[in-house]
């Protein structure tokens, strides 16, 4: 059973911190002059990582990180037509929201940007996510509620583990090849998507390279080997199926993340199930219908 993500309250403080955010996204939160001010409503979020994997001159070693909580102007970030066009809203709504100005969304690990996620969600609207489904059993559409704050953190066995430390050793099970890999962050998240959405313009209706791709990100070394050219050659040429589904496996099972999953149960013919969580528009903009 997943550990529930806890959510801590902070009382305010007299000084001000900047946000590292672009002039739009200040445009949206602050008027003319004004700083965002440390008085503001703050809470506490545990990260899934339980800040085992950043350096220890890094804030978010320690396994937490602070927001501000959502407000009217930082919905503003979200209704922003130029971040919409250019698809990076919800990034600068995330970043808006950090208070330690010595934290940047680009280092923070993949599952605990999740779990942030969560919690920015959990504070702007609260904890009830209705959303339409299809039963997988009778295929009849559904409309339900989703409790958000039943979402837990999945469990990590963290024993054996070097803190501070973002790096891990595999040895493939059919080639016996040592595979060095480590957890993805935002950047590589975003260079990742932006190497796909390249590739898709090049390729005419062909299948997306996802799975190649995201393990040339993953892998630091092979053998000893951290050449990029000799990562990518290995993972296009040699990389066998049986041992990329078990490192694939072996990353997903020691990555630190929300269990993004829910409790289903058909109003029409009683099937129950384990899902996993869609993420429909209306999760950041509950008034939109889809």
């Amino acid at each position: 059973m997943s550990e529930q993500i806890p959510i801590t309250r902070s009382a305010s403080t007299s000084t001000t911190a900047t946000q590292r955010v672009p002039d739009v996204v200040r445009q949206s939160l602050t008027a003319p002059g004004d700083l965002i001010k440390s008085s503001a409503p703050k809470f506490t979020v545990t990260l899934p990582s339980q800040g085992y994997f950043y350096s220890d001159k890094s804030p978010l070693s320690s396994g937490t990180i602070q927001l501000f909580e959502v407000t009217a102007k930082h919905e503003d970030i979200l209704s922003n037509t130029t971040l919409l066009k250019r698809g990076t809203v919800l990034d600068e709504f995330l970043r808006a929201l950090i208070v330690s100005p010595d934290i940047t969304l680009d280092d923070i690990l993949i599952g605990d940007k999740n779990a942030i996620f969560l919690a920015a969600r959990r504070s702007a609207y609260g904890d009830e996510y209705k959303l339409k489904t299809k039963c997988p059993s009778c295929e009849k559409e559904v409309t339900i509620t989703a409790d958000l704050s039943l979402i837990g953190i999945k469990p990590i066995d963290f024993d054996g583990l070097v803190r501070n430390q973002n790096q891990f050793t595999f040895v493939l099970p059919v080639s016996e090849k040592q595979i060095t890999w480590k957890l993805l962050t935002h950047k590589d998240e975003s260079s990742i998507e932006g190497e796909l959405k390249n590739l898709s313009k090049l390729s005419s209706g062909s299948s997306s390279p996802d799975v190649t791709t995201r393990l040339k990100y993953t892998i630091i070394s092979v053998d000893g080997k951290t050449e990029r050219g000799f990562i990518k050659s290995f993972v296009d040429n040699e990389f066998s199926a049986r041992d990329s589904l078990a490192f694939r496996t072996h990353v997903k099972s020691h990555t630190p993340d929300m269990d993004m999953t829910y409790d289903f149960a058909c109003l029409h013919c009683d099937h129950t199930e384990h899902l996993p969580l869609p993420l429909g528009a209306n999760f950041f903009w509950p008034g939109v219908s889809e």
